[in-house]
């Protein structure tokens, strides 16, 4: 037990470094470097090019009362059932890893086909969008936000 602390510890030195290093690397929430370092102790990978942040969620009727039609930005039409997700980028097709945060086992493998979350929610940490059903996978919609980190499995 005693050698997995030191560890634990020195994995936090380092993450500390890294941050350090980086200046344009957002700052880790506490639950963020808890998630890591469970997941090195419990033997989960955790990708270092993963974007921690929050996530919420987005349906067909959420899209209908902002004012548009359902159709995302890549042109294809939001089904509720879909796994895919919103990213502030418009490389639209690639497939990405979401992963809770606080439960590094718990991921969906998300097709990002829209553009957001809007500057309001990106300026108070939200990083997706996910759709309703890639949501539920982790959490009820009511909900609302969750602690995710998202990585790109193939663009």
């Amino acid at each position: 037990m005693v050698s997995h602390l030191a560890q634990a510890a020195q994995s936090l030195s380092t993450l500390q470094e890294l941050y350090m290093a980086d200046a344009q690397m957002t700052r880790l929430a506490w639950w963020e470097v808890l998630a890591l370092l469970l997941g090195w102790m419990l033997g989960q990978q955790v990708a270092w090019g993963a974007e921690c942040g929050q996530a919420t969620y987005f349906t067909v009727a959420s899209c209908r009362k902002e004012g548009n039609s359902g159709i995302m930005a890549s042109g294809k039409p939001l089904d509720d059932r879909a796994f895919v997700c919103a990213l502030p980028h418009r490389r639209f097709g690639g497939w990405y890893r979401v992963c809770r945060a606080d439960q590094p086992s718990a991921c969906v493998r998300v097709q990002h086909l829209d553009y957001g979350p809007g500057r309001g929610p990106r300026s108070r940490g939200v990083i997706v969008d996910l759709s309703a059903a890639a949501f539920q996978a982790f959490a009820p919609l009511a909900q609302g936000v969750i602690p995710v980190t998202v990585e790109v499995v193939a663009e």
